[in-house]
């Protein structure tokens, strides 16, 4: 809210994910652009939801799941961004091309989910079984991710029964015996010695590995999809024009998604350091076709996944 502060009347209003647009990059863009830029952050769907319907904002960055929850809001509203779309690397270009958006929206960034976690107490593998990772973390702590679409997911892959009743039965089979939360914020739970996982997006797994080495992250073909988060221009403003596409550019996008270890639609750029997040980069490239897009669901499934996840939360935070 820093930002949005300074600038009131700013004539261009960003919203992202928290983090993943510092103070520079927004100086930067104000200069290039010779523009007023207002920002501000979310730490959940949730959290961006209540936001995008209390503000009017230029551009947003948002995840690509919740796409048709907003679509008929900002279909056609802003600039064209395919020639940036064009630009991407011709196996993600083919990804993003097999579903059908409207032309003021690109790709921000990518990832998939998959698990961090310490190999003093849990060894974790692409062949291992959901019921067999949690068995292995009892009198540990795990984490799971606060995104209704990938958690849900992750727990409906150990049950044969896709009802609210039993989905929410399995997930407290699943957490049994452990010291759960539910989390998109792991800083403090890695460090903890009893630690033992966290189902996460590769981005933020791989942050807090570079700052606990002996952490280790696996993805899962059959559990992980491919996931995006989604920029889109909401006015036709000149500013809006010169600030999106510069933020959507790989010039710009490169040493965002470097610092912040997500996968970038135009390839694995030049310069990486981190040999983990390298490997894991060049492993998504090689072999994101044994992977799936994280669905776009109807706005009214959408609604229904929100209401049992909230439910699940609720619940299981008042047997605590």
């Amino acid at each position: 809210m820093f930002f949005f502060k300074i600038y009131a009347f700013a004539s261009v209003n960003i919203i992202s994910w928290w983090g993943y647009i510092d103070y520079e990059l927004i100086s930067q863009l104000s200069l290039e652009c010779k523009s007023k830029i207002s920002y501000d952050e979310y730490y959940s769907i949730k959290d961006f939801l209540r936001r995008y319907k209390k503000h009017n904002y230029s551009i947003i960055i948002f995840p690509a799941q919740i796409y048709n929850l907003i679509s008929q809001e900002i279909n056609d509203k802003g600039i064209n961004l395919n020639d940036i779309r064009n630009e991407y690397h011709p196996e993600i270009l083919n990804l993003f091309n097999r579903q059908v958006y409207t032309k003021n929206v690109a790709i921000y960034s990518l990832g998939i989910t998959g698990f961090i976690y310490n190999p003093l107490h849990i060894h974790i593998d692409r062949n291992d079984e959901v019921k067999n990772i949690f068995q292995n973390a009892k009198d540990k702590k795990i984490a799971v991710i606060d995104d209704p679409i990938e958690s849900l997911h992750l727990i409906s892959q150990s049950t044969e029964n896709g009802n609210d009743f039993e989905v929410e039965k399995n997930f407290n089979n699943l957490i049994k015996g452990t010291k759960y939360l539910i989390t998109n914020d792991t800083i403090k739970i890695v460090k903890d010695k009893n630690f033992a996982f966290a189902y996460s997006w590769v981005g933020t797994s791989l942050k807090r590995m570079s700052e606990n080495p002996h952490l280790k992250f696996t993805s899962i073909p059959k559990l992980s999809y491919i996931s995006a988060d989604f920029i889109a221009t909401l006015d036709k403003n000149k500013d809006t024009e010169c600030v999106a596409k510069k933020l959507a550019s790989k010039e710009f996008l490169d040493p965002v998604l470097t610092r912040t270890f997500y996968f970038s639609p135009y390839g694995i750029p030049e310069k990486i350091q981190d040999k983990k997040y390298l490997s894991e980069y060049e492993d998504f490239i090689d072999n994101h076709h044994l992977l799936k897009w994280l669905p776009v669901l109807k706005k009214e499934d959408y609604q229904k996944k929100i209401n049992l996840w909230e439910k699940i939360k609720i619940d299981m935070s008042n047997k605590i």
